[in-house]
């Protein structure tokens, strides 16, 4: 009957006028959220066509939005896509009224639709233009990280919203969405927030967490002072206080430690360590105040701290470390070590907080380095450790100059050479080097007779080469040689120089060459100069390359003196050749042939007379 009425009325064919009927039924259902129809079509050759003139005729976008998700699901062919898209333009986004609020549909339909990025901002538009008072914020918040789930990151930054919410409601925001609260376009005017938290009673101002979330994206001025006028008046109430210093903490955080003399007197601090137990929550707080306290508290402080603590444990270290930068930074602590070194507890958290990071640290990177020997006694650890902590703060070792390297102990230098990676260990490796080349020959001259700072430091550290030290040397040899200087260089310290110039790669013989052409062209060698060159004389003297060493310097009087004798021994192959090269070596070969005749027990001399070709008494017998 349908068909058959639509065919006469529109004057068209049968199959044409079920096709008209259809539309019309197709419509009524996607404006009703029906699809039984529409299912049955389905395969029906006139199918998409139908849904297509059904689609521009509706008149109820929601519904139609999620009837079409219920008939396509998941379907994603072109020729749905075009019936998706038909729908959207169908919905008039820009001039609609209805879009005030996130509903479902919003989602289906950025889900399907190829102009994803036009409608985004449509619905953002909308959204913020009704955003009042009273509006429903947890619908918002869920409805737009519902569209991010179909919106690229690129599209969503081409938005910038500011929409002014109440206090109230933009807490509610930021505790919702902790990590990313920012991103939703919604703000507040810093000083109403101001007023709101003002406003609060104790209790909800002290279990009010949001601040470290709010602080970079808020100016707080007036709540900041609340919070601190509220430590001071709580004092007596423990369960507010605790509260209340963790909001103390917060307003803090970047510009730790906190004069805690501002908010609690001496006498205060102390009151509450009596009142606590160590496992109460506030006691690592009230305990780091009281260890700030120490050098400058009262006696009551002191005397707590010394007698009354006893032993914490490990977990009891723990959660003092986690909370004592913010009343005493860790370079001060560090320095305070040996004042406290009584209470051994001081230095488990010292090590604590060396080993471990608990957030903003802070220590003036000159004054530790100066007092490094005390610190790394007390602390216990090994260098590397330290120095590897101590690293963090490399970049503050500009203000270290080279009047400073005296304040640095040689234990320092020499851990630093073990630890040569690290920034910290290059700066002032590099400032020695640098500290050492500034010192002039007679500076040098000076350390080598004294082993002061500066000797000390190079024969720990000393750069490839260094011009000044190597003269300084030179001349105090040389002087010794001349008899222009009755002190030579000590035994102890010439040694440790003569390493020093064989690390700087310095050839050795061009000092010791002079000393023997000083001895030979000036006769001025005695037994005591010839104890102390000996040695060095045989090992870069080259002696056997001049043929009157062997009168000049070893001359056939000195043999008699037993330590003569050994140095000669002790270089019998360099006398061997010696002896070869000398003009006349008879005087010295008598002289020893006649102690060897003197002492008949002695065979290590009979031994070395036969080494060096010298007969003695035993050879003349046979």
């Amino acid at each position: 009957m349908a068909s058959n009425i639509s065919s006469l009325y529109y004057q068209l064919s049968l199959d044409k006028a079920m096709d008209v009927v259809f539309t019309r039924e197709v419509t009524a259902e996607l404006d009703d959220n029906n699809v039984k129809v529409l299912d049955q079509l389905r395969g029906n050759a006139n199918y998409w066509e139908i849904l297509n003139h059904s689609i521009t005729s509706v008149s109820n976008i929601e519904n139609a939005t999620l009837a079409l998700e219920k008939h396509f699901g998941d379907e994603n062919s072109h020729e749905a896509s075009l019936i998706w898209d038909a729908l959207y333009r169908r919905s008039c986004p820009g001039s609609a009224t209805q879009d005030k609020q996130y509903e479902e549909y919003h989602c289906i339909l950025l889900k399907h639709i190829s102009e994803k990025k036009d409608y985004y901002e449509h619905l953002l538009n909308a959204y913020h233009a009704n955003i009042y008072d009273g509006f429903d914020l947890p619908n918002y918040i869920n409805g737009v990280d519902k569209l991010h789930e179909f919106i690229s990151e690129e599209d969503r930054k081409t938005l910038n919203f500011n929409t002014i919410i109440t206090p109230e409601q933009y807490l509610q925001l930021v505790e919702s969405r902790k990590d990313n609260f920012e991103e939703y376009g919604l703000v507040v005017d810093d000083e109403k927030m101001d007023d709101y938290l003002v406003n609060l009673d104790v209790n909800e101002l002290a279990d009010m967490k949001l601040y470290p979330l709010l602080k970079n994206e808020v100016e707080l001025p007036r709540y900041k002072e609340q919070i601190k006028q509220l430590v001071v008046k709580n004092t007596s109430n423990i369960q507010v206080e605790t509260k209340l210093f963790y909001r103390l903490k917060e307003i803090v955080k970047d510009n730790r430690p906190i004069d805690i003399s501002i908010y609690l007197n001496d006498n205060d601090i102390y009151n509450m360590l009596n009142a606590l137990s160590k496992d109460d929550e506030l006691y690592p707080d009230v305990f780091g105040m009281a260890i700030s306290r120490y050098s400058s508290g009262n006696g009551y402080i002191r005397g707590y701290l010394q007698n009354s603590v006893g032993t914490l444990t490990e977990k009891q270290i723990e959660k003092v470390s986690s909370c004592i930068e913010y009343y005493i930074c860790y370079g001060d602590l560090l320095l305070n070590l040996d004042n406290v070194s009584s209470m051994p507890y001081v230095a488990d958290i010292a090590r604590k907080l060396t080993t471990y990071k608990y957030g903003i640290s802070k220590m003036n990177i000159k004054d530790s380095l100066a007092n490094y020997d005390n610190i790394y006694g007390n602390l216990n650890l090994d260098s590397q450790v330290i120095l590897g902590r101590w690293n963090d703060w490399s970049k503050y070792t500009t203000s270290i100059t080279l009047a400073d390297v005296p304040s640095m102990s040689i234990q320092l230098i020499e851990d630093m050479k073990n630890s040569p990676k690290l920034q910290i260990s290059k700066f002032c490796l590099e400032l020695c080097a640098k500290y050492l080349e500034s010192l002039n020959q007679e500076t040098w001259k000076q350390s080598l007779v004294s082993d002061d700072y500066n000797f000390k430091l190079l024969y720990v550290y000393h750069p490839k080469s260094l011009a000044f030290f190597v003269d300084a040397f030179k001349e105090k040899m040389r002087d010794y040689a001349l008899s222009n200087s009755e002190s030579p260089i000590p035994d102890e310290l010439a040694e440790k120089a003569m390493i020093i110039l064989k690390d700087m790669k310095y050839d050795c013989s061009l000092i010791y060459k002079e000393v023997r052409d000083i001895f030979i062209n000036n006769s001025c060698v005695n037994k005591e100069k010839l104890k102390y060159f000996g040695n060095w004389l045989f090992l870069y003297g080259h002696l056997e390359e001049d043929k009157n060493s062997l009168n000049k310097i070893f001359r056939s009087e000195f043999l008699d003196d037993s330590e003569i004798l050994k140095i000669a021994s002790d270089n019998k192959d360099v006398v061997k050749h010696i002896l070869k090269k000398s003009v006349d070596p008879s005087d010295f070969m008598n002289k020893l042939s006649a102690l060897a005749k003197t002492h008949k027990d002695n065979d290590e001399l009979k031994s070395l007379c036969a080494y060096w070709g010298i007969k003695t008494d035993e050879d003349e017998s046979k």
